[in-house]
């Protein structure tokens, strides 16, 4: 009875996402990039991590994200699903989480590069800074084109793709500002 269950959404997605092919591509892409940065430097290595890092998480991460409840509503499952035992709390973290795992799974590959870089540069506080800054950014990025897909949603009925762009670029914003900030 005192038996916790698994969030079911969270695995349908991880389901989806990770796939074996789709997580060995994801490596070995990256891993040329890296590799191509490694040959022009240490400089050109840790900026290609975190190029890919936005490009991977932020862009693609707030596009999935966006897309996450959007492709329910499409596919005729989202309102299944709201129906169904699970959670409000499941289902966004679910969606949130488990539509993003891939993207995440590329992050962390960026943020194991970033890591090393930043414990060479600055030690162990650091390495906790670069975590929780890139981390934070990517979190923000598509927890905002998440939110501004479910408040679009509840307004209207239909959906488009220049919509779920809108959703996206929300997103980026979201984390944009921090960035100029940091860079300046």
């Amino acid at each position: 009875a005192g038996r916790s269950r698994m969030n079911p959404e969270l695995i349908r997605n991880f389901w989806i996402e990770l796939t074996p092919r789709r997580v060995v591509l994801m490596t070995a892409f990256l891993g040329l990039v890296f590799l191509a940065g490694a040959s022009s430097g240490p400089d050109a290595l840790n900026g290609a991590a975190e190029f890919m890092f936005y490009v991977v998480v932020v862009l693609w991460g707030a596009r999935n994200a966006a897309q996450a409840v959007v492709g329910e509503i499409r596919e005729r499952t989202w309102d299944r699903q709201r129906l169904s035992a699970i959670r409000a709390w499941e289902m966004v973290w679910g969606k949130l989480v488990g539509s993003t795992s891939f993207v995440w799974y590329g992050g962390a590959l960026c943020l194991v590069v970033l890591t090393l870089d930043a414990w060479h540069e600055g030690g162990a506080n650091a390495v906790v800074y670069t975590i929780l800054y890139y981390v934070s950014i990517g979190l923000m990025a598509q927890a905002v084109a998440l939110l501004a897909s479910l408040v679009a949603i509840r307004r209207r009925t239909t959906i488009s793709r220049f919509d779920v762009f809108v959703y996206q670029a929300a997103g980026i914003l979201a984390w944009h500002p921090d960035r100029l900030a940091r860079n300046s």
